[in-house]
C-alpha cells in the first residue's frame, strides 16, 4: 500500500511539471496581435498626420476604432481621440464624443501603448487655424463648443478669451446638449486669483499730541495678499520702535513715571484690509481699502520694581480702523508648465512685483489721553506672487 502512495505521489508530480513546463512555453510564445496592431497603427497615424496625408490618417483611425469589438476597450484614451476627430476633421465623431462623454471616457485596454498624446496636442496647437476653418459647415452650437475647446489648447490654460468665450456660450445655449462636456471635461469661467508673500519696510509719522512726543520712525513689516476678481485683501504685522521726543512726567498704576527723551518703545500693528480694484491690469494696481486690526505702543523701561518683567508701560493698546491705497506694479513673471488632467498645457504663473500703502489709522483708545493722536503710514514692500497678477 506504501509503494502505491508513492508510486501515486511521484506521477503527480511529474504531471504536474508537465502542466507547468506546457503553460510556460505557452506565455512565452504568446503575441497578442491586436496589441501590436494598435501600436503600429498609433505610430502611422502620427505619422500621416505631421505629414499632413489627413485621407490616410482617416483609414488609419477608422480601423483602429474598429480593431477590436469588446465595447469596453478603445485604441483611444478620450482626450487623443478628441485630438484625432479634430485634425482629421471628422466633427460627427468628434460631436458624439463631446456629447457622450460619460459614455466614451473609457481607459485603454492595453496600458504599453505608444504615446502619441504629445505629438497630437502640438499639431493642434500650431494649426488651430486651419481646424477652425474647417468647421464652417457646422452648426453653430456645435461651431462655438469647438471654438472655445480651441482656444483652450491654443493658449494651454484658462484665460480671459476662454472666459469670455464659454459665459457668451451658456448665456446663449442655456440647455446646451454639451451640459456634460462643459461640466466633466473642459475647465469652468475662472476668476481672476491669485496670492502673494509680502515683505518690505515701513513708515509710520504720529499725529496730533502723539507727534509732540514720539518721533517718526521706520518699521518693518510682512503678510499675505489675496486678490479675485476685483477684490483685494491682506493680511499683515507691522513692527518696530517709537522713541520719546520729549520730557514728561505721567502717572501710571498710581505712581509717577519719569519718560526721558530718546527712550524706546515697541510699536506693534496687526490686521487685515480689504478692499476693491479701481485698476487691476497685467503690470498695475490701484485699489482704495479699508482695514481692522490692533496697535500697540509700550515699553518695559519703567518697571515700578526690576524683579517686573513683565510689566508695561502702555502709552496705547486698541482696537484701530483706517483707510489707504493699495498700489503694485509687476517688474517680473515666469511660468511653471506641465500637464493637466484634461490633456492641455498648465501654466503656474508666478511674478514679482513692488507695492506700497499709504494710509491713516485711527486708534480707538489711548491709555492716557495726553497722548491723544493716530498714525499715518507708508509702506513699500517686495511680493512674491502666484497667478494671476
Amino acid at each position: 500500500m506504501k509503494y502505491i502512495k508513492a508510486i501515486l505521489i511521484i506521477v503527480s508530480i511529474l504531471f504536474s511539471s508537465q502542466i507547468f513546463s506546457q503553460i510556460d512555453r505557452e506565455i512565452l510564445a504568446f503575441v497578442d496581435s491586436t496589441e501590436i496592431k494598435i501600436n503600429n497603427g498609433r505610430k502611422l497615424l502620427v505619422k500621416y498626420i505631421e505629414e499632413k496625408n489627413f485621407d490616410k490618417a482617416r483609414q488609419v483611425y477608422d480601423y483602429l476604432i474598429n480593431i477590436d469589438g469588446n465595447n469596453n476597450c478603445s485604441a483611444f484614451y478620450y482626450d487623443e481621440e478628441l485630438y484625432v476627430t479634430a485634425i482629421i476633421n471628422k466633427w460627427d465623431r468628434w460631436i458624439e464624443l463631446a456629447t457622450g462623454v460619460e459614455k466614451y471616457n473609457k481607459t485603454v485596454c492595453y496600458n504599453n501603448v505608444f504615446n502619441i498624446e504629445p505629438s497630437l496636442y502640438n499639431f493642434i496647437k500650431y494649426n488651430v487655424g486651419e481646424i477652425k476653418n474647417s468647421t464652417s459647415q457646422l452648426e453653430p452650437e456645435d461651431k462655438e463648443i469647438i471654438n472655445i475647446y480651441l482656444i483652450l489648447l491654443e493658449s494651454g490654460q484658462v484665460n480671459e478669451s476662454y472666459n469670455t468665450a464659454l459665459r457668451s456660450y451658456k448665456s446663449t445655449y442655456a440647455k446646451s446638449k454639451y451640459q456634460k462636456f462643459m461640466t466633466l471635461y473642459l475647465p469652468g469661467i475662472q476668476r481672476k486669483g491669485s496670492y502673494g508673500f509680502v515683505i518690505g519696510a515701513g513708515y509710520i509719522h504720529p499725529t496730533y499730541n502723539l507727534y509732540h512726543y514720539f518721533r517718526p520712525n521706520t518699521t518693518f513689516h510682512m503678510g499675505m495678499d489675496f486678490n479675485v476678481g476685483k477684490v483685494y485683501t491682506s493680511l499683515y504685522i507691522n513692527g518696530g520702535s517709537l522713541y520719546f521726543d520729549n520730557e514728561l512726567t505721567v502717572t501710571s498704576a498710581g505712581r509717577f513715571v519719569d519718560l526721558e527723551r530718546g527712550n524706546q518703545f515697541s510699536y506693534f500693528e496687526g490686521g487685515v484690509a480689504g478692499g476693491y480694484f479701481f485698476v487691476r491690469n497685467e503690470k498695475f494696481h490701484v485699489a482704495p481699502y479699508a482695514l481692522i486690526g490692533g496697535c500697540s505702543l509700550e515699553s518695559n523701561l519703567y518697571r515700578p520694581e526690576l524683579d517686573m518683567e513683565d510689566y508695561e508701560f502702555e502709552v496705547f493698546n486698541s482696537f484701530i480702523c483706517g483707510l489707504g491705497v493699495h498700489t503694485e506694479f509687476k517688474f517680473a513673471g515666469y511660468d511653471f508648465s506641465s500637464r493637466s488632467v484634461y490633456g492641455y498645457e498648465y501654466r503656474m504663473k508666478h511674478h514679482f512685483s513692488i507695492k506700497l500703502d499709504i494710509g491713516y489709522n485711527y486708534i480707538t483708545k489711548h491709555t492716557n489721553s495726553v497722548f491723544a493722536g493716530d498714525i499715518i503710514y507708508i509702506k513699500p514692500a517686495l511680493v512674491w506672487g502666484i497667478g494671476d497678477f
